[in-house]
């Protein structure tokens, strides 16, 4: 019987979706060469935040990263 229950919560559940887009950067100049890398960082902040900052979160945080690569 657990199994079964374990089961069913697992089907209820709702995988996160990134709430932040490539093309923020994208439209921002960002060469297609660090695009990845950058994307690669904000997924694991809003990993790191337990899934919890929206989309004005990551941009923000997408933008100190640019600012930091071109001081």
């Amino acid at each position: 019987m657990g199994d079964k229950v374990i089961s069913w919560e697992l089907g209820q559940w709702e995988i996160p979706k990134l709430p932040f887009s490539a093309r923020f950067l994208v439209e921002r100049g960002v060469q297609k060469r660090t695009l990845s890398a950058i994307v690669n960082q904000v997924r694991e902040r809003w990993k790191d935040s337990g899934y919890s900052l929206d989309a004005e979160e990551l941009n923000a945080f997408a933008l100190e990263i640019l600012q930091a690569k071109t001081l």
